[in-house]
């Protein structure tokens, strides 16, 4: 075995907090997997940002959450800055799966109801399925230039797309709205054209 190759291991907890909870596993960039640390009871991260500031999924939290240019160049060998996944809420019916990630030209803030007493798991569960393959295609199609910044939650999708000088390039709402925006990018998920996406 090459000598560069990390084994990767899943941070203690994170397997169990998956299971106990129901959750599917989420796409974790492979750089950021041994960067994880559990910093709340069902909430891992690359590093120990308070969760008070998770506390909403708006455009301008994303930007407040990540930093501007002067934020950390990333971890390990590949572009993501932060990564952030797990459960957060309080009582019976506040939980939401979050999901954070900072990647280079993809920064994706994703919040889903999750476990809630009265919702319902089938309808919980498939939500966060189809959000996950969302995910995958937003990390595997990316942008030439600039940054796209997403938010998705059980409501909306909002999303811009900036310069690499950060000035607003395009931006806009819907899911139908940022996979056309996506088309024009170089490639699909997986090496799929673009023109055979099936919207998620």
């Amino acid at each position: 075995m090459d000598a560069t190759v990390r084994e990767l291991r899943l941070p203690e907890g994170f397997a169990g907090m998956l299971e106990d909870n129901g959750l599917p596993l989420p796409p974790l960039p492979l750089e950021a997997v041994n960067e994880l640390e559990q910093i709340d009871e069902w909430f891992f991260a690359t590093d120990g940002r308070e969760l008070s500031e998770l506390a909403g999924l708006y455009l301008e939290e994303l930007d407040a959450l990540f930093g501007g240019p002067g934020a950390p160049q990333g971890i390990g060998e590949g572009p993501v800055r932060y990564l952030g996944c797990g459960l957060v809420g309080r009582g019976l019916q506040s939980w939401q799966f979050r999901y954070l990630l900072d990647a280079g030209r993809l920064r994706l803030g994703l919040s889903l109801p999750w476990g809630r007493a009265w919702g319902d798991p089938e309808a919980e569960r498939l939500s966060l399925e189809a959000a996950c393959r969302f995910i995958e295609a937003c990390q595997a199609c990316l942008p030439r230039s600039g940054v796209l910044s997403v938010v998705l939650d059980a409501e909306r999708c909002a999303w811009r797309l900036d310069t690499s000088e950060g000035d607003v390039r395009q931006q806009g709402e819907g899911l139908d709205a940022l996979l056309d925006l996506m088309q024009g990018f170089d490639s699909g998920p997986a090496g799929i054209p673009n023109v055979n996406w099936m919207r998620v």
